[in-house]
């Protein structure tokens, strides 16, 4: 954003509806995540991840920047959602509130990793290693549903 003249109150704007729409969304998913919607929910996070990188990177329209931050908000709030839900399924007995710890904290750390790696990436190179890496959580996504789906 700082390439696109973008301010501080711009990039505050833009994390702030990324992290207000995630809160919002994951609110209303905590209840769909046992129903049959699971797949989908669980399919939307890498497609809109990879939608709203694409539309973030580059581009110089605030308000596409804003669509974007929805986008990027929404795929986390979809992540979230059934990972706790399925880390909880698993956990071993009395073991929830550290098994839910390690999740949120695993997850926080692979989020840094990609962007400390990717912060100066050329466009092509991060574009890239975002698709590969939302093809994989698609693939992974799907694999997981259909054995949930085959045990229930």
């Amino acid at each position: 954003m700082s390439d696109h003249d973008v301010n501080t109150a711009g990039v505050g704007l833009v994390l702030s509806v990324m992290w207000l729409t995630f809160s919002g969304l994951s609110t209303l998913l905590r209840n769909m995540v046992d129903r049959p919607q699971l797949r989908m929910i669980m399919l939307a996070t890498p497609l809109l991840i990879v939608a709203g990188f694409l539309l973030s990177y580059s581009n110089e329209n605030f308000p596409l920047l804003i669509l974007s931050s929805v986008l990027v908000g929404s795929a986390l709030a979809c992540s979230n959602a059934p990972s706790t839900q399925l880390v909880l399924k698993f956990a071993p007995k009395g073991m929830s509130a550290v098994s839910t710890s390690l999740d949120i904290t695993f997850a926080r750390l692979g989020s840094i990793a990609t962007v400390a790696i990717l912060a100066d990436a050329e466009f092509a190179y991060a574009a890239s290693t975002i698709c590969l890496s939302s093809f994989v959580a698609a693939f992974c996504a799907m694999a997981i549903s259909k054995e949930l789906a085959s045990n229930s």
